[in-house]
């Protein structure tokens, strides 16, 4: 009976393919991210430029109100950053998973080519 041939170039295909599913799915998160930080550093903006109007600014209530809510903007902008940059760290690590599976089987066929 003949011993059934391992196919690389399918393998080889199936980890490229993984690899652009990866790809594909982290740039949907971060784009969505980048959509929500944005929005973020604009109101955060926003509450800071409000607090220059006289008629907030010399209220020492609606100072404090403006400066919590402008606070609670840049942690949760801060919040972010930390999810995006956790999710880069991620991506990374799959990708560099994939490359080390590529080079493996990228050895393998090389030694049964000889």
């Amino acid at each position: 009976m003949e011993e059934e041939k391992r196919d690389y170039r399918q393998e080889l295909r199936e980890i490229k393919i993984e690899r652009e599913n990866v790809q594909s799915r982290y740039a949907g998160i971060r784009k969505e991210l980048e959509a929500q930080n944005e929005e973020l550093v604009h109101r955060m903006n926003k509450e800071y430029r409000d607090l220059e109007y006289s008629n907030i600014n010399n209220d020492p209530v609606l100072v404090d109100i403006y400066e919590r809510r402008a606070a609670f903007f840049r942690r949760s902008n801060n919040n972010i950053s930390e999810f995006y940059d956790s999710l880069e760290q991620k991506e990374r690590k799959l990708m560099d998973e994939l490359d080390k599976k590529e080079y493996k089987i990228k050895k393998e066929m090389s030694s049964d080519e000889k």
